[in-house]
């Protein structure tokens, strides 16, 4: 009998540890994390839309059950940056659209809403639609997903 419940509760706790693990980033601020490796350091880089990109150099994954990093994050040995990105959603009568700006480039996805989905369109007329798009984002005529919150202001005595 004590083996059975010794066996029940060593099943339970690594169960338990192992959900935990994966939780693990689920809390920290979105940004890019370079943690100290052997050799090259790893970069990880949370999105403010909560998904996670692992860097080459990286000895873990998202989905391993237990975490290396997360620790290390957490007891500040990796150099964190805060997300340089910026996610947008526009809306128009034909498509809605989600853009996505990084300091480097930028990356348009659309959606046609028009009854004429299946119709062809042209790289170029498409290429075009995309640049407008990333226009109308960058004049701030889009939605941001992820705004950033107001400063406060100083109290006054």
């Amino acid at each position: 009998m004590k083996k059975f419940i010794l066996i029940l509760l060593g099943i339970i706790l690594t169960t338990t540890v192992a959900f935990a693990a994966k939780d693990n980033y689920k809390n920290l601020p979105a940004g890019i994390y370079t943690c100290p490796e052997e050799g090259i350091p790893c970069t990880i880089h949370k999105q403010k839309d909560g998904k996670f990109v692992f860097g080459e150099n990286c000895k873990e994954k998202i989905t391993d059950s237990f975490s290396k990093y997360a620790p290390m994050i957490k007891r500040k040995q990796c150099q964190y940056v805060p997300d340089p990105n910026q996610y947008y959603s526009c809306e128009f009568a034909d498509a809605t659209c989600s853009v996505l700006i990084t300091p480097s480039s930028a990356r348009v996805g659309c959606t046609r809403k028009d009854k004429d989905k299946d119709k062809k369109i042209s790289r170029v007329q498409r290429l075009a639609f995309d640049q407008k798009v990333l226009q109308f984002a960058k004049e701030g005529k889009c939605r941001n997903l992820y705004p950033e919150p107001p400063a406060e202001e100083p109290k006054k005595d």
